[in-house]
């Protein structure tokens, strides 16, 4: 043990040097009975102190064995002054434990470190992504010392070792085989003899009789946990008066009589205890502990078996303890408080005065558990949730058809401001967990599932915890109400203000089916707080189709494979790995590493007992899928591998590469069988190979820009049979070719975006598959041939309907590119996996309906005066197809009225007429386009007169529609007369700006503009004289945006330096600055009675500040998931409508701002 310590949930030690960022701490001091054990404490000290990025294990010999003093040497090490030198006083702590268990607590608390470490408060419900992430926080970090304590799990403790070069791990566990080869392992058994009677006889004013001592240590076996309890026992009977020499021999002889050594002699030489043996272990732990019982008067035995419903290890607020007590016996707070103390004095449990907890060793629980049975657990656990219930409001309903639970149990505590250090209220976290223990299922259930408990949670602990609730919980609903939970938890980190994070929580769960009536309800009630409330459906919520994201990989994912029985798969990345992964867990199986560059390709034998595997390196290697062992390589020497492909028989593969060629290899013998290559064959690199069902023929493509084709090879003779391309095929290299089930047709797709369908037996195009704004890297067959799904640059993968050739599903959600595609045996769902490290799994029957319009990013939206419609503008970013238009959509139904097209590039901003009659957009070809509302015609082109314009990036209009202002690339603001379409005047020369021209603004009453720029500042200029009459000065970047007040009497400028400044346009100097994005501000819009303003961003939020007072504060968030670029509120200032690269966003402003 050697004691059991409170075991709080991150502990850090103070450092002893001022360090650059200052956070609490709470000191975790050495107990003063510890004996120190000198050698395995210097063999740790210089082992953690050796060098950085190392992992040091502190175990025991004896697997599964807990007391032996891992925990305490640990903080013997930390406290040494060589290691708090060495690590400049950066030694923190992480108690795991053994009820840290499933994916979701795991991740939690890896991120719970990397906030303590490094202040990031981002979010994980997966452990190795969690880990990663922690990694890279570490990596920019001075060296420090973790300590991972109590590590039961190699799930635990896994995501903890990677990256983070600077870190040395301590980790401390009861199970050896957790640590490799690699980590430097210390163990920790049985004390020596001298160690050992120091413990027993420490606190004790009489010495042992000899061979009372020597009894008592053979009885405990020199275990360092029952030598203590021995120990409170001697002490305990010293206390009362009775002598330490006739407690001691009472004590032996209850051990002799209990414990395993019953039938020894206690007047012979005494056998040691043999704590190699578990049972013998069990016995003598029991036995220990009961003679520490027996001490405790009345009915404080049975006192103590009820504390075994709560948590192991962890700090249990007294207060808690003492409401059990009252409602089992009736007891009064004093007397309880006096048996709390008592106990801590037997060493049965911890009691920490300062924190007012208890706290159980988990041998002590075990025992306790044991002692109460599963009856009376349950039954404890329900008297125990009832007196907590007791002061608690009956809940009201919710939606309908969804439980409700009995209690408000949201209402545990309203105070949610913890001080620095303090652990979380004991029953938020194991509210759940009791209401299981209990058998109350359905309430475990109904309150887990409740919006409102989630908030709660949320709102104090952060997305992993109520995800944790509902992952406990084994029911259906709770399970489907956990994935809709999952795929908001990225954005649910902390805001500004604090209530904003739930109101991110509704905005992304409101079009999750399993929340949305419950979200509904809860909103309505909090009517009279400002907020934002979606109007629309969101543009970039996660598809629901996904059912798993399996994280692991350090690079991209170029290839992914499926099991013939779909119960796992393999995925190949750029980090040298290929990685096996159960489908139905998520859990990485093995880990095959070559160490051999990138690994492109991965396929599958028939019977799946082996895979393929090719790679930068030039060759193929054939693996055990059973053992990970390396059975065959398969070398060509002749430039890297980029395909690979099984024949149906498994007898033989084809693998493609670099130097042209295809080789055909005997999967038994290793050998090359044929080599397809010829004058006829492909130029360049073969990207990709498919085989035929019946074996008899292959496809092959190549990725050379002038190749274009796909060839079709006999792989008897190595002759080529058809070549498919001509005025109908690809226009650009060919990424992706496969095969249909019966052979009759095969798939193409390449760098122009497009799927072709090909008929293999006329070597016609069937069918050419239009969609994809980007290449087109992957493609796959379902089983039965009737669709097919495409995986490409735009980061989409969509399934095809091969009757109509329609896109049936298009599902969204990798951050990058998407390398590949894999279509499960059964055809229920599917595999994709990318530049963004993640292979995802999506169920392919699942649909949504989803606003469409825009092909490309959202740039910029403007909301009519009457706000009944508003526009947005689209950029082109993709080669294969662009957007650039304008599109108009009513604000109450989202349905796109018009469309405008005419701009020959990216639309760049959008501003709309005073009476709404008309509006002008500006784009990338360097115009300025003026349509007519009421046909969408348009009716003006404004076209500058010199040829270095460049792109138009920002248009505004006159208060009285006379004129509008744009501006552009060439760093000037042109005037235009709406009458003729002329050019009035250009603002620039000298006193100009000095790059692009980002933003402009228009006065209220017209006399004066304001532009911003590349160059930082923001110029006033004078509409009578074309003179700058103000500079503003102060962004430390580019000035992104600029609005001004109705008033006029000052202005507000958004820039890349992450702040809104507010101007004073008397004196031109700065009144506020708002600071709280974490990136670049892109956009800033004033409310119409100037009293508050919004500002949206490159970190994906949209805050909302009172500007009516001194100190400007920040009255409400919402986050989504994709970078903003433009915001504009509507006449009355309820609604607010962005742009981003997701697409466009309508929310209402619900709640006064300014009160």
């Amino acid at each position: 043990m050697l004691a059991a310590v409170v075991a709080s949930l991150v502990v850090v030690f103070p450092p002893q040097v001022s360090p650059a960022r200052s956070r609490p701490s709470l000191v975790r001091p050495v107990p003063g009975w510890v004996v120190r054990r000198p050698e395995e404490a210097e063999r740790v000290v210089a082992a953690v102190c050796r060098r950085a990025g190392r992992t040091v294990g502190i175990t025991t010999g004896l697997a599964g064995a807990g007391g032996f003093g891992k925990t305490t040497l640990a903080q013997v090490v930390c406290a040494d002054r060589r290691v708090r030198r060495r690590f400049k006083g950066r030694v923190y702590w992480v108690t795991v434990g053994r009820d840290v268990r499933g994916r979701e607590a795991v991740a939690a608390k890896v991120c719970e470190t990397a906030k303590l470490i490094t202040g990031d408060e981002k979010q994980f419900t997966d452990p190795l992504a969690a880990g990663q992430y922690l990694g890279r926080l570490l990596k920019d970090e001075p060296r420090m010392l973790l300590v991972l304590d109590d590590v039961w799990e190699a799930e635990q403790l896994e995501p903890f070792l990677i990256g983070g070069s600077g870190c040395v791990r301590l980790v401390t566990t009861r199970r050896p085989g957790l640590l490799s080869g690699a980590v430097e392992s210390v163990r920790v058994d049985r004390m020596s003899r001298d160690q050992a009677e120091r413990v027993l006889t420490w606190e004790l004013d009489r010495p042992l009789d000899r061979r009372v001592l020597e009894g008592l240590l053979a009885a405990t076996g020199s275990w360092p946990l029952l030598l203590r309890l021995v120990n409170r026992l001697l002490v305990a009977a010293a206390d009362t008066g009775q002598p330490v020499l006739e407690a001691g021999r009472d004590i032996l002889e209850r051990l002799a009589a209990i414990g395993p050594r019953a039938a020894d002699d206690l007047h012979g030489v005494p056998a040691d205890l043999d704590l190699n043996d578990p049972e013998q272990r069990k016995k003598a732990a029991s036995a220990t502990i009961r003679a520490s019982i027996d001490r405790l008067a009345g009915e404080g035995a049975v006192r103590l078996d009820e504390l075994g419903i709560f948590a192991e290890d962890e700090g249990v607020p007294v207060a808690l303890v003492l409401d059990l007590w009252q409602a089992t016996a009736g007891m009064d707070s004093a007397y309880g408080r006096q048996l709390c103390k008592k106990m801590g004095d037997l060493s049965l449990l911890v009691l920490n005065s300062e924190q007012e907890t208890v706290s159980l060793h988990d041998v002590v629980r075990d025992f306790l558990r044991d002692r109460l049975g599963s009856d009376r657990l349950a039954a404890v656990n329900a008297r125990f949730l009832d007196v907590v219930a007791g002061r608690l409001a009956a809940a009201t309903p919710m939606a309908e058809r969804v439980p409700v639970p009995a209690m408000a149990w949201w209402d545990l505590d309203r105070d949610c401001s913890f001080p620095p250090g303090e652990e979380p209220p004991y029953l938020w976290d194991h509210l759940v967990e009791h209401l299981l223990a209990a058998g109350r299922e359905d309430e475990a259930d109904a309150v887990a599932g409740d919006v409102r408990w989630v908030a709660a949670r949320l709102r104090r602990f952060g997305p992993v915890a109520p995800f944790a609730d509902l992952s406990r919980v084994p029911t259906e609903r709770a399970r489907s109400l956990a994935g809709g939970l999952a795929r908001a938890t990225h954005l649910l980190t902390p805001t500004d203000p604090p209530d904003s994070v739930v109101d991110v929580l509704h905005s992304r769960l409101h079009h999750e089916p399993a929340w949305a009536g419950q979200v509904t309800e809860a909103q309505a009630a909090l009517s009279t707080r400002t907020r934002l409330v979606n109007r629309w459906p969101l543009p970039d919520v996660p598809d629901p189709a996904i059912r798993r994201v399996l994280t692991g990989h350090t690079g991209s994912v170029r290839a992914v494979a499926i099991a013939p029985d779909g119960s796992w798969l393999a995925s190949a990345g750029g980090d040298g790995t290929v990685r096996i992964w159960d489908t139905a867990t998520g859990a990485e199986r093995t880990r095959l590493t070559a160490r051999a560059g990138e690994m492109r390709a991965v396929a599958i034998a028939p019977d799946g007992s082996w895979l393929a595997s090719a790679g930068g390196d030039g060759t193929v290697r054939i693996w055990d899928t059973a053992t990970g062992a390396e059975r065959t390589r398969l070398t060509a020497r002749a430039g890297g591998m980029r395909a690979v492909a099984i024949a149906p028989d498994g007898s033989w593969l084809a693998s493609a590469g670099g130097d042209g060629t295809v080789r055909i290899w005997d999967t038994a013998t290793g050998a090359e069988r044929t080599r397809l290559t010829a004058r006829a064959g492909h130029t360049g690199s073969w990207r990709a190979v498919a085989i035929a069902p019946d074996g008899t023929w292959l496809a092959s493509t190549s990725d050379y820009d002038y190749d274009r084709t796909v060839r079709i090879w006999d792989t008897a003779t190595g002759a080529e049979r058809t070549r498919l391309t001509g005025h109908a095929g690809h226009t650009s290299p060919v990424w992706a070719v496969a095969i249909a089930p019966d052979g009759s047709w095969l798939a193409s797709a390449g760098d122009d975006g497009r799927v072709r369908i090909w008929n293999t037996t006329t070597a016609t195009e069937r069918t050419r598959l239009t969609g994809h704004t980007d290449s087109v890297q992957a493609v796959a067959i379902a089983p039965d041939g009737s669709w097919l799904a495409s995986a490409g640059g735009d980061g989409t993968v969509r399934i095809w309907d091969m009757a109509t050739g329609t896109v049936r599903t298009r599902l969204t959600g990798h951050t990058g590119s998407v390398q590949a595609v894999a279509i499960a045996p059964d055809g229920s769902w599917l595999a994709s996996a990318g530049d963004d490290g993640t292979v995802r799994i999506w169920d392919t029957a699942t649909e949504r309906t989803r606003l469409t319009g825009h092909t490309d990013s959202v740039r910029a939206v403007a909301i009519a005066p009457d706000g009944s419609w508003l526009a947005s503008a689209s950029t082109s970013t993709s080669t294969s197809d662009y957007d650039g238009t304008v599109r108009i959509w009513d604000t109450t139904t989202g349905a796109e009225r018009t469309r405008l097209t005419g701009h020959t590039d990216s639309v760049r901003a959008v501003a709309i007429a005073p009476d709404g009659s008309w509006l002008a957009s500006a784009g990338g070809d360097g115009t300025v386009r003026i349509w007519d509302m009421a046909t969408g015609a348009e009716r003006t082109r404004l076209t500058a007169r010199t040829a270095r314009t460049g792109e138009m990036r920002a248009v505004a209009i006159a208060p009285d529609g006379s004129w509008l202002a744009s501006a552009g690339g060439d760093g000037t603001v042109r005037i235009w007369d709406m009458a003729t379409g002329a050019e009035r005047t250009r603002l620039t020369g000298h006193a100009g700006h000095a790059g692009s021209v980002w933003a402009v603004a228009i006065a209220p009453d017209g006399s004066w503009l304001a532009s911003a720029g590349g160059d930082g500042r923001v110029r006033i200029w004078d509409m009578a004289t074309g003179a700058v009459r103000t500079r503003l000065t102060g962004h430390a970047g580019s000035v992104w945006a600029v609005a001004i007040a109705p008033d006029g009497s000052w202005l507000a400028s958004a820039g890349g330096d992450g702040t809104v400044r507010i101007w004073d346009m008397a004196t031109g100097t700065v009144r506020t600055r708002l600071t709280g994005h974490t990136g670049s501000v892109q956009a800033v819009a004033i409310a119409p009675d100037g009293s508050w303003l919004a500002s949206a961003g490159g970190d994906g939020t949209v805050r909302i500040w009172d500007t009516t007072t001194i100190n400007t504060s920040c009255k409400a968030t919402m986050r989504v998931a994709s970078p903003l670029s433009s915001c504009s509120l509507g006449a009355n200032g309820s609604m607010v409508a962005l742009a981003g690269n997701a697409g466009l966003y309508l929310f209402d402003l619900t709640g006064a701002v300014v009160r």
